[in-house]
C-alpha cells in the first residue's frame, strides 16, 4: 500500500515539474518572440465584403466629381484598425479603359505636370455604424495622410513610427 501512494506522489510531482517547465518555455517564447505571437489589429476587407463596399461607395462619388462618372476602382490597398480605414485605389472606367486626364475637370489646368492620375487615397473613421471619409485625395504626388500618425492606428498605413 505504502509503495502506491509513493509512485502516485512521484507522477503528481512530475507533472508539477512538467507544468512549471511549460510555462517557462512558453512565457521565454512569448519575450523572446513577441511579433511572432502578436496578432495585428488590422485587417484587409474581403471583396465583396460589406465593409469593401461601403468605403469604397463613399470615396467614389468624390473622385467622380473630378474625373467624371462613370469610374471603377481597381484596389491597391484597404485597410481597417478598429474605428479607421485606409484606402488606396487607382481609378479608370468600366472595363478596365484609362481615363484621359484631358478629358476631365483637370484639362490643361494640372495635368501632367502637378498630379498622379488617377490615384487617390482616402481615411475613414467609424461613429457610430457608419464610416465617414475624414480626409481624401486625388493624383497626390506625396504621402499626405502621413499627417495623420499619432491620430490613427500606427498599423493602419506603412510609414507611421510604431511605439
Amino acid at each position: 500500500m505504502a509503495l502506491g501512494l509513493h509512485s502516485i506522489a512521484k507522477t503528481r510531482r512530475a507533472k508539477g515539474i512538467f507544468k512549471a517547465l511549460s510555462f517557462i518555455l512558453v512565457a521565454t517564447l512569448l519575450f523572446q518572440f513577441p511579433t511572432a505571437f502578436a496578432q495585428s489589429r488590422s485587417y484587409s476587407p474581403l471583396p465583396g465584403s460589406a465593409v469593401r463596399r461601403e468605403l469604397l461607395n463613399l470615396l467614389r462619388p468624390i473622385i467622380a466629381r473630378d474625373l467624371g462618372a462613370p469610374i471603377e476602382f481597381v484596389v491597391n490597398e484597404i485597410k481597417v484598425s478598429g474605428n479607421y480605414a485606409f484606402v488606396s485605389v487607382d481609378a479608370q472606367r468600366p472595363g478596365g479603359r484609362r481615363i484621359d486626364p484631358a478629358k476631365t475637370k483637370w484639362a490643361g489646368r494640372l495635368y501632367p505636370d502637378i498630379i498622379d492620375c488617377c490615384h487617390a487615397q482616402a481615411i475613414y473613421q467609424k461613429r457610430g455604424n457608419r464610416w465617414r471619409i475624414l480626409e481624401s485625395a486625388l493624383g497626390a504626388t506625396d504621402v499626405w495622410y502621413l499627417s495623420y500618425c499619432g491620430r490613427v492606428p500606427s498599423d493602419l498605413f506603412i510609414g507611421c513610427p510604431t511605439k
